[in-house]
């Protein structure tokens, strides 16, 4: 066949192919029962590209249809691009504290109370409590991000060691590591230590 024939075989392929796009879509809007209405919006999207995509694709013919498969592909692109944009804002989002979780973390205040509670009771647990609270609370008021694997002292050595507040956190971490870390028998008046120690760190 010669290469004038060969194009006219496609070109009437093609003009075929075109003529049954709408009987076959009726088709297939009979055979789902028309109810679009139904339809989620992804599933609408997708029907729409399938729609798009075939007038593209009987629109050209022979050697053209490389600009068919062009545009899929960018097509496809995009909705990957927009599925991924998607799933990282919602990863994001879902790791973001939400209002709840954030009321729910116990105050400075709140802490100091649990701790005093507990000083008569079980002393050791009583001094973590405070200390953990009192570490906390100098970081947020410093506005101090926290730092995986850092040591108590960095919290004295950056509020200075030679100032008020520094001196009090030094005792109070010196009191912490040798009674919790450490071989020494925390007492109630360890707690009650740290908890005026406090005053002047908070200062």
């Amino acid at each position: 066949m010669s290469a004038a024939g060969h194009i006219r075989g496609v070109e009437e392929a093609r003009n075929e192919a075109t003529r049954s796009l709408p009987a076959a879509r009726q088709a297939a809007h009979d055979a789902s029962g028309g109810h679009a209405a139904s339809q989620t919006l992804l599933q609408r999207f997708f029907a729409f590209l399938g729609r798009e995509l075939s007038y593209v694709f009987s629109a050209v013919g022979g050697g053209t249809n490389f600009i068919g498969y062009s545009i899929l592909a960018a097509i496809v692109a995009l909705v990957v691009w927009l599925i991924v944009r998607v799933v990282r804002a919602r990863s994001v989002t879902g790791a973001a504290p939400t209002a709840s979780a954030a009321t729910s973390s116990p105050t400075f205040e709140q802490a100091r109370s649990h701790a005093r509670r507990l000083a008569a009771s079980d002393a050791r647990e009583g001094l973590r409590v405070l200390y953990a609270a009192l570490l906390a609370e100098v970081g947020r008021r410093q506005g101090w991000r926290a730092i995986p694997g850092r040591s108590n002292w960095t919290f004295v050595r950056r509020l200075g060691p030679a100032s008020s507040e520094g001196g009090a956190l030094a005792e109070c971490t010196r009191l912490f590591e040798s009674r919790v870390y450490g071989t020494l028998a925390a007492s109630e008046t360890d707690v009650e230590r740290v908890d005026e120690l406090a005053d002047v760190v908070l200062a």
